[in-house]
């Protein structure tokens, strides 16, 4: 096993043998997410993160990914908990699109983050911390349970029992499903490459705008019957079947397929001074 592989096996080891804390895609979600949109990046974007951000390699890219989740609990960054979702104000599937007044309440949400931090990390291109946000973001907005319905919390309330393990839904979409595919391929770094394969699935054609973006994970919600395992609706204390597993992760490797095309984009948008299409700017921070 070579050195990157190892670096991510550990990390993958740490998942497996801690409590679960619902973060967006887990770990290696956003770490691939990371290392594939580094890959993707132009030449001129990476001589520029060089010289803004003293960020030489993918290796330094990567790991910038999983930073937010581990200072949303801090004192510094506490208010920065609630800008990894959205909450859609409706009964869960009785709306399938963003209302971006309703759901992101008082401009503070994943959608009007992504959107500050592309404008201050434009003005300021070597803000490590607008950099930092804009990598983790951008893997949870595609992440579809991070554009959850209020009413059962993106799903962490619907208590589950899959592959041995007793989570809730969202922690299955955020971390089991990648874990068991990782653990069955014996790789990482094999999986980064089933993601990439769906890099010529995805739809390119979308503006660079995260309402569109959360827009399209709430549709996945709705489209695909993430609620429903063989055509029933999950409810607390079921067992997920292999069909939802197998099903799911054709879907996840897509997701995080988008995430890393559509971070990519935005950095190259960001740092060759090409146009970003703006909903509206909330200085957060």
């Amino acid at each position: 096993m070579n050195k990157i592989d190892m670096k991510l096996f550990l990390i993958f080891i740490f998942i497996l043998s801690n409590t679960y804390v619902a973060n967006g895609w887990g770990a290696i979600g956003h770490n691939l997410t990371a290392r594939i949109a580094y890959e993707l990046l132009n030449s001129n974007t990476k001589d520029l993160l060089n010289s803004y951000q003293n960020i030489k390699n993918l290796d330094q890219f990567e790991g910038l990914a999983n930073w937010a989740d581990r200072v949303k609990f801090t004192q510094e960054y506490s208010w920065s908990y609630n800008l990894h979702f959205c909450d859609v104000y409706a009964t869960p599937l009785s709306r399938c699109f963003i209302d971006y007044k309703l759901d992101c309440v008082d401009d503070r949400c994943i959608i009007s983050a992504i959107n500050n931090y592309t404008e201050i990390l434009r003005e300021n291109m070597n803000n490590k911390d607008s950099l930092s946000f804009l990598i983790h973001f951008l893997g949870d907005i595609f992440q579809p349970f991070h554009i959850g319905y209020i009413e059962d919390l993106g799903a962490n309330k619907i208590k589950i029992n899959f592959d041995k393990h007793k989570t809730n839904l969202h922690a299955v979409w955020d971390d089991y499903i990648i874990n068991k595919r990782v653990n069955e391929l014996g790789s990482i770094l094999s999986f980064k490459n089933e993601i990439k394969e769906k890099l010529n699935e995805i739809d390119k054609s979308y503006p660079l705008d995260p309402l569109i973006f959360s827009d399209t994970s709430l549709k996945t919600i709705c489209n695909f019957n993430l609620y429903y395992d063989k055509g029933e609706l999950i409810k607390n204390n079921d067992n997920i079947s292999e069909s939802y597993y197998l099903q799911n992760l054709e879907i996840i490797k897509n997701r995080i397929a988008y995430a890393a095309f559509y971070l990519c984009q935005i950095l190259n948008d960001i740092y060759n001074n090409t146009i970003y299409n703006k909903i509206s700017i909330l200085k957060i921070n």
